[in-house]
Order: structure tokens, then C-alpha cells, then sequence
């Protein structure tokens, strides 16, 4: 059996983005995962496909080496940095894929495969 055999192809997917990324950046795997404070075993998970880093620690990655977005499953996700100051940009609800998220009147799951889904809200201006 094939090491890599049955893995996720989204995941192994989103490894290779990282590791060209990394490897054109000319950082090793130990210099990544200490900038963002994970173990280089880890990194090694990530960019093989065999784990996917959580959406911080992919944020975390994403800005530390320069990637503005990523790409699952034919889907471009844009990586960008919050603020604290108002924005007169809407704020974007983050979910994870494979998990269950529960909202007062809405339960959501999502599966990479089956949806994608940006959900966007507006803070009310002051009257």
C-alpha cells in the first residue's frame, strides 16, 4: 500500500501550495514552523497531506510566507490580516471544513466537497 494512499486530495493539495511556497522562499520546514509555533513534524504533516493546519495556523503560514490565497478544491480562499480600527469592509465569518458549527436558528456543516459558503454581515452604523 502506498504511503499517500487515501489521502484527502484537497489536503495534499493545499501541502503542495505550502511547500512551494516555503521552498521559494528558500525557508526550511523548522524555520516555518517556528515562525508560527508549531512543530517542524507538523509543517512535514502538512505539506505531505496528511494533516491540514487549523484556519489560524494556515493564516499564520499564508502570511509568513507571502501566499495572499489558497486554493481547495478549485475554490481561491483570500488569506488577509484583521484589523481591530472599523473597517467599511464587511467582517467574514471563518468556518472550517468537517466540522458542525451551531448558531442560534442555524446549524451549518461543511464538507469541502459539497459546498462552499461565504456568509458576510454588516455592523449596523450608529443612528
Amino acid at each position: 500500500m502506498d504511503a499517500h494512499e487515501g489521502l484527502q486530495p484537497w489536503k495534499k493539495a493545499l501541502g503542495d501550495q505550502i511547500k512551494s511556497a516555503r521552498q521559494n522562499l528558500h525557508l526550511s520546514q523548522d524555520a516555518l514552523a517556528d515562525a508560527v509555533d508549531v512543530s517542524r513534524n507538523m509543517i512535514t504533516r502538512y505539506e505531505a497531506g496528511i494533516a491540514a493546519p487549523s484556519v489560524d495556523i494556515l493564516g499564520l503560514i499564508a502570511r509568513r510566507l507571502g501566499m495572499p490565497t489558497v486554493t481547495i478544491n478549485g475554490t481561491r480562499f483570500a488569506i488577509g490580516s484583521r484589523t481591530d480600527e472599523a473597517s467599511p469592509q464587511p467582517e467574514q465569518l471563518c468556518l472550517e471544513f468537517g466540522k458542525e458549527h451551531v448558531y442560534a436558528g442555524a446549524t451549518l456543516r461543511i464538507t469541502p466537497t459539497k459546498l462552499t459558503l461565504i456568509i458576510t454581515t454588516t455592523v449596523p452604523s450608529a443612528a
